[in-house]
């Protein structure tokens, strides 16, 4: 992908609050059942997406807001 890709979808999920890319309900491959098993054993996470056993919404406004950074300093 070419960098005036990467703007153009980072700039249309920043406008869109949305991934840009369309997520479908395939069969996910080995490699993603792997990826989905480890987070549900909290297995090699950058942090913790949990507080007491729950799932903490905070968290994850937080991963997003990070998300949104991340996008925007690549725009730039």
């Amino acid at each position: 992908m070419t960098s005036l890709n990467v703007t153009m979808a980072a700039r249309q999920a920043v406008r869109e609050q949305a991934m840009p890319s369309k997520v479908s309900l395939d069969v996910p491959n080995a490699e993603t059942i792997r990826a989905m098993e480890d987070t549900k054993k909290g297995v090699d996470l950058s942090r913790s997406f949990s507080s007491g056993g729950q799932f903490d919404m905070h968290l994850l406004e937080q991963v997003q807001e990070e998300l949104v950074y991340d996008l925007l300093n690549i725009i730039h």
